[in-house]
């Protein structure tokens, strides 16, 4: 039996970062020396794509943010959120200009994650759910709502997420005695740029945060779970 630590955040959302925050983060993380680091996703926003409503964002911006977060924290995976995905699937737009610029956007994220050497799970998608270490999934996340860490524990198993925004644990009453672990983000909640909820309840639930343990490369004893909220 073996025994690897970790530390994980997520929801950076480009432009959106709360430097503060994040800058604590960092500092506990490099305290903790895990073995492995992981970035769950939404490392940008890509508020542009947004296909209900696109928001004005410099997309730019987007960009260099997150090269920045990616150079600080040193991910050994990055995994594609539900805003990254826009991205994703931008480059099929019907409109060429947006094609475009998606192509360029995904490319370049590309050579920033090759550049540092960080290995990429490009896909969002719930059959292909993220990373998996001993029996626990790394992943985004996909269910959303009050029942959303339920759901992740009862579909999974074993899970670390992000995506709620939140920082919460939750025990499954199964078999497999599944935890799911929602890990905050690290945004900014008085940005501008976080206005589409500024009206919603959820948003008092929002978390700086990130979350910490270790797991059993052999996949027998069950995960240690940890939040940090800041």
């Amino acid at each position: 039996m073996s025994w690897r630590t970790y530390a994980v955040i997520g929801c950076t959302h480009g432009r959106l970062l709360n430097e503060p925050a994040f800058a604590a983060a960092l500092k506990r993380i490099e305290d903790l020396k895990p073995n492995m680091r992981i970035h769950l996703g939404d490392g940008l926003n890509a508020g542009a794509f947004y296909s209900k409503k696109p928001e004005p964002e410099d997309m730019e911006l987007d960009v260099r943010s997150f090269e920045s977060v990616i150079e600080r924290f040193r991910p050994h995976f990055y995994l594609n959120g539900n805003h990254c995905d826009r991205y994703w699937r931008g480059v099929y737009s019907a409109d060429s200009v947006k094609a475009y610029a998606a192509k360029q956007i995904v490319e370049e994220v590309s050579r920033i994650l090759k550049r540092n050497r960080v290995s990429h799970h490009r896909e969002y998608r719930i059959d292909k759910p993220g990373v998996r270490l001993g029996n626990v999934w790394f992943m985004h996340g996909f269910m959303y709502g009050a029942q959303a860490l339920q759901q992740h524990a009862a579909t999974f198993g074993n899970t670390v997420f992000a995506h709620l925004h939140t920082a919460s644990l939750f025990s499954a009453k199964t078999f497999d005695r599944a935890t799911a672990m929602t890990v905050g983000w690290m945004g900014d909640p008085g940005h501008e740029g976080v206005n589409y909820a500024k009206s919603s309840p959820q948003l008092l639930g929002w978390r700086n945060a990130f979350g910490w343990g270790a797991y059993d490369t052999e996949g027998v004893k069950q995960p240690e779970m940890n939040l940090v909220i800041l």
